[in-house]
């Protein structure tokens, strides 16, 4: 007992359209290698610093007492981590938390 319009699995592919011979082959850029992705979410769901971000991190830390480790620091990758905002937004926000303690 068959089911369907019958035949093999060739005919079926052709018939919806999936075949890999109706695919026309990817064409490659000039210029070889592909630049690195920005970031990627890990499997906790927090967004990846990149290398250009993280090394900016560590230059701004140097301004703050405690380097990297400061509260404002922390604050700043949190906000870039969790909530994928940029440095200058982490950094509005982290100066705003910075001005809460204080008062």
């Amino acid at each position: 007992m068959s089911y369907g319009s019958g035949g093999n699995r060739e005919s079926r592919t052709k018939m919806r359209g999936n075949s890999k011979m109706d695919k026309k082959p990817k064409e490659k850029k000039a210029g070889g290698n592909s630049p690195p992705k920005k970031s990627a979410p890990s499997r906790n769901g927090l967004k990846r610093l990149t290398d250009k971000q993280m090394e900016r991190l560590k230059e701004h830390s140097k301004q703050h007492k405690g380097g990297m480790s400061s509260p404002h620091m922390k604050k700043m990758m949190m906000v870039m981590t969790k909530e994928g905002k940029s440095f200058s937004e982490a950094h509005k926000i982290a100066m705003r938390h910075d001005k809460m303690k204080k008062k």
